[in-house]
């Protein structure tokens, strides 16, 4: 097939690195064994020994060249990047905080060859653009047709590079005669952080793509536009762009509301005996904006996804190319018994459905469960204000401490308030970790179907 131009370009090209932070004291058989596996899995893997005092300095290092980027804003969106989970060396060095200085980390360094990175984009089927301007599933068969072959940084972004890393980690499983207690099809390095040998699995930031990115975030802009988002889903990925696609029009869209809210309590300082028909309607107001609001979203998400994709959501004929435009493997803490496919007879991993079954619905009942505790707390919360209300109406005039409007009208008055609050956050740091481990509990297949599921459990808990 084609392609010559291209694989004489990426001779010497390697793929942005992802990192595994490996214990000091790990067994050199193990580490061995790593190394074999994953060069089998087309991987190249370079174990470096540092110090944890020489990587926490370089985190910090790192810290003060992005603060002196600028501004408040661009802090901001620092942070938000690191949120979403693609961490420099400093991420694993957090953990190691306050540690002896002499103490030391092994650190890997995965990368891929240009000829890897072709065949695993080839394999999962990524859709690219081709020079006639028409996008199609990647072959590395037919590579000189797709634009930017001759260069691999543009042909395959940062985010592309991590994915197919990613996707190749994935693959490279631990064999049953050299390791023992694999849970499902756990990979090489989640077996490795079971058994606690890794710490921590990330990538390395790509210092110009984050300057670039950083300088996006600025006082002197008041809205990222389509450039920007480019940029984000380039280095990120599609998810973390259209979380700030999502952020940037819920902020435009807002000063709708707050237009309304304003003109609302002027109207209602100008005329007192209006007030209650005013805040009825601007309670309307609210319900029309998020109907509105909801529509809009849903036509931008759309065109976000054509522009970048090709794809329109809703659409039989788009939502079918979709699905086949990736492949999607298993999750690899998937636990299933090899089972013959009725219809095509391939041998795949199947859980039981009357186990999933059964899981789904100790799942709900649990749920059901937190939800009337929460329920409970809120009844009693506004029980407790009308009796609090009444103790501070019948005998804050009594006491000297709470005749002053500060504590009777600020301090005692928001005491319910307080309380619940302080409770609901509570509730929620426990809610997330049974929402989690329902989730991991209920075995799902796919990621997708456990992501979906854990959004619901999420959204219904943050609704009530």
């Amino acid at each position: 097939g084609g392609g010559e131009t291209a694989r004489m370009v990426g001779a010497g090209w390697k793929s942005s690195p992802i990192v595994a932070a490996f214990e000091a004291d790990t067994p050199p058989e193990l580490l061995g064994c790593a190394r074999r596996l994953l060069e089998a899995g087309g991987l190249q893997v370079e174990f470096e020994r540092h110090r944890v005092e020489d990587v926490v300095a370089k985190s910090k290092q790192d810290a003060k060249k992005a603060e002196s980027a600028g501004s408040a804003v661009k802090e901001k969106g620092r942070d938000e990047k690191r949120a979403v989970g693609k961490s420099a060396e400093g991420s694993m060095a957090a953990g190691k905080e306050g540690t002896n200085g002499d103490e030391e980390v092994i650190l890997a360094t995965m990368t891929a060859r240009w000829g890897t990175i072709v065949r695993l984009a080839s394999d999962l089927g990524l859709v690219k653009r081709c020079k006639d301007g028409k996008k199609r599933q990647f072959k590395k068969d037919i590579i000189d047709l797709f634009e930017h072959a001759e260069t691999p940084d543009k042909l395959f972004t940062e985010a592309d590079q991590l994915l197919l890393i990613g996707y190749a980690l994935d693959n490279v499983l631990p064999s049953e005669g050299e390791f023992e207690d694999i849970h499902g099809r756990e990979t090489l390095l989640m077996w490795c952080e079971r058994q606690g040998y890794v710490t921590s699995v990330y990538g390395v930031h790509n210092e110009a793509a984050v300057d670039d990115i950083l300088s996006r975030f600025s006082l002197k802009k008041r809205m990222l536009n389509d450039d920007d988002l480019l940029a984000l889903r380039a280095y990120f990925g599609d998810k973390v762009a259209l979380y700030f696609a999502f952020l940037t029009y819920y902020t435009q869209s807002l000063s709708i509301v707050a237009l309304g809210g304003l003109l609302t309590v002027l109207l209602a300082m100008a005329i007192p005996r209006m007030r209650a028909y005013l805040v009825v309607l601007f309670s309307v107001y609210v319900c029309v904006w998020g109907v509105a609001f909801i529509a809009g979203w849903k036509r931008r998400n759309t065109e976000l996804m054509y522009a970048w994709r090709d794809h329109v959501l809703g659409d039989a004929s788009d939502d079918e190319r979709m699905r086949r435009s990736m492949k999607e493997g298993l999750r690899p803490e998937f636990i299933g018994e090899l089972e013959p496919d009725p219809v095509t007879g391939e041998t795949e991993f199947v859980f039981s459905a009357r186990k999933k079954y059964f899981r789904y619905a100790v799942s709900t009942v649990v749920i059901l469960m937190c939800l009337y505790i929460v329920t409970e707390t809120m009844l009693t919360t506004l029980d407790y204000t009308d009796i609090n209300q009444t103790w501070i109406d019948e005998n804050a005039p009594l006491h000297w401490w709470s005749k002053p409007f500060v504590m009777h009208g600020v301090l005692l008055a928001n005491i319910p308030l307080i309380l619940y609050l302080v409770a609901l956050n509570i509730f929620s740091m426990i809610y997330n970790k049974i929402a989690k481990m329902l989730n991991d509990w209920e075995n799902h297949k796919y990621e997708h179907e456990y992501e979906n599921a854990m959004i619901l459990k999420l959204v219904v808990f943050q609704l009530l």
